[in-house]
């Protein structure tokens, strides 16, 4: 998918829980979206995983901000589902 431009930062740090991208900072109110950490954390609970990655280095500029494709896996076991 097409969203904000993952920095390297973000890739290598990312599933930190509070912390925001700058260009996030800019475009949104803080509070308004579930973020990259706590999407892994809960996905941890229900023993699953969550990864995320860049798929290419380019960078589309849209209104002032970076975005990128990106690549994001959710994966949920179904075993653990009733």
């Amino acid at each position: 998918m097409r969203s904000l431009y993952l920095t390297d930062e973000i890739l290598k740090n990312g599933k930190v829980n509070g912390e925001r991208s700058e260009q996030a900072k800019k475009m949104y109110e803080k509070g308004t979206g579930m973020g990259l950490g706590i999407i892994h954390t809960l996905s941890k609970l229900n023993r699953g995983d969550f990864d995320f990655k860049r798929i290419s280095d380019t960078d589309y500029d849209q209104d002032g901000f970076k975005f990128s494709d990106n690549c994001f896996k959710l994966i949920l076991l179904k075993e653990e589902f009733y």
